[in-house]
């Protein structure tokens, strides 16, 4: 696996330096789609966590917002 992403380094260098043939966009390609799959398995991202997370602080932001709302009506009405 090292090797492949040596060379998977020296093409993207190659494309940063716009010096990238057609051949070697292809292989490259492949190169990234491996690695891809290979971090998956290996250390997939903890995706569904962060959607829990995500969805509690929307869930909390709503939460205060809506309290916020409430005070300020009720400071409205007694004055």
């Amino acid at each position: 696996m090292a090797h492949k992403n040596r060379r998977r380094a020296e093409l993207v260098d190659r494309q940063i330096a716009g010096r990238l043939a057609d051949e070697e966009l292809a292989e490259l390609e492949l190169l990234q789609q491996q690695m891809r799959a290979y971090r998956e398995k290996v250390a997939p991202l903890p995706l569904e966590d962060t959607r829990r997370l995500h969805a509690e602080l929307m869930e909390r932001a709503r939460k205060g917002r809506a309290r916020k709302a409430r005070g300020s009506h009720a400071q409205t009405a007694g004055s």
